[in-house]
C-alpha cells in the first residue's frame, strides 16, 4: 500500500472500502401519478436533501500538477480538509480509483464524490479553498445531478465480489413526457429497481427539475448511478437494458470510478 492509501486508510477510509467497487452513472427518471405501478423503493433522503434550497452536485477531481512532491507534502492537508467537509456533511458517497487509465498520475488515486450546496456557486465556494485548488495541484468538474433516489445495499454489493468500476455519464437527448411516455417511465423505474434488488446499482441520483427537457443539457446532467461489474463492455450492457436507451431517449458517456471510499458520515460511512 502506497503512502497516500496508507495515511488516509488510517484516517478516513471505511473498512468496506475493500470489498465494494462501484460504478459512476448519470440516469434519468421521474414523478408521476401512476406511483403504484412502480415497485416499492427505498427513497433516501438524508435531513438535508429535505431543505428544498440544497443540492447536490457530483465532483470529479482531475490532477493538474506535474510536481510529485507538491502532491506529498500536502497529503495531510489534503487529508484533513476532506475528513472535514465528510463529517460535516459536506461530502458524501465518494470513490477511489488507484488504477486509473485516465488522469493518472503517479501512484496517487483519482477521486470523485457528491457534494451538497445550494448552487453551484457554492460548490466553487467551497471547492476553491481547498489546498488541492489553491496549489493548482488539482482541478475539479462539477456534475449537478440534484436529488438522492436510492442509497446502496451493502450486504449484495459486498457479496458480488467486483473488482473494477466505472462512471457513465447520462444526458437526456429527447424530451420525455409523463403523459405520453408514462408506460415507459414506469419500465424505466422498475429496471432501475431491480438492478438495485441485486447489489448491481446503487447511489441513484437524478435532477427532476430538468428532467422533462432537453434545454440546457450541456449544463446539467440528468442521472447518476453506480452500477457494479468487471468491466466497461459489462457495464455497457446494464446501461443499453434500460428502456430509455432503447428508445434513443438518453445518451451517455463510460468513465472509471473506482473503489467505494466513504458513504454518509451519519450513516456511518458505509
Amino acid at each position: 500500500m502506497n503512502y497516500l492509501q496508507s495515511y488516509l486508510s488510517t484516517t478516513i477510509i471505511s473498512s468496506q472500502f475493500k470489498y465494494s467497487l462501484i460504478i459512476l452513472t448519470f440516469f434519468f427518471i421521474c414523478s408521476c401519478d401512476n406511483s403504484t405501478q412502480i415497485k416499492d423503493a427505498p427513497v433516501e433522503t438524508s435531513q438535508n436533501d429535505s431543505q428544498a434550497s440544497v443540492n447536490n452536485y457530483g465532483i470529479v477531481w482531475e490532477w493538474t500538477t506535474t510536481n510529485k512532491e507538491s502532491v506529498e507534502t500536502n497529503l495531510v492537508r489534503i487529508s484533513e480538509e476532506t475528513n472535514k467537509l465528510w463529517k460535516s456533511g459536506v461530502i458524501e458517497n465518494a470513490y477511489w480509483n488507484s488504477n486509473a487509465d485516465i488522469n493518472k498520475f503517479e501512484y496517487f488515486p483519482n477521486i470523485c464524490y457528491f457534494i451538497k450546496a445550494t448552487s453551484q456557486e457554492q460548490v466553487a465556494s467551497t471547492l476553491d479553498e481547498l489546498v488541492l485548488v489553491t496549489e493548482k495541484i488539482a482541478d475539479y468538474t462539477v456534475y449537478p445531478v440534484g436529488t438522492k433516489w436510492l442509497g446502496r445495499n451493502t450486504e449484495l454489493i459486498n457479496k458480488r465480489t467486483i473488482t473494477n468500476s466505472f462512471a457513465i455519464v447520462w444526458s437526456t437527448e429527447e424530451k420525455i413526457d409523463p403523459v405520453e411516455n408514462d408506460s415507459l417511465i414506469v419500465q424505466q423505474a422498475n429496471v432501475i429497481l431491480d438492478f438495485y434488488g441485486n447489489g448491481i446499482i446503487e447511489n441513484v441520483y437524478w435532477d427532476l427539475k430538468n428532467a422533462y427537457s432537453t434545454e440546457g443539457s450541456d449544463q446539467v446532467t440528468d442521472f447518476l448511478f453506480f452500477v457494479n461489474v468487471n468491466t466497461e463492455e459489462e457495464a455497457r450492457q446494464i446501461c443499453n437494458e434500460l428502456p430509455f436507451t432503447k428508445h434513443g431517449f438518453v445518451s451517455y458517456k463510460i468513465f472509471p470510478a473506482g473503489v467505494f471510499w466513504m458513504g454518509n458520515f451519519d450513516e456511518g460511512a458505509g
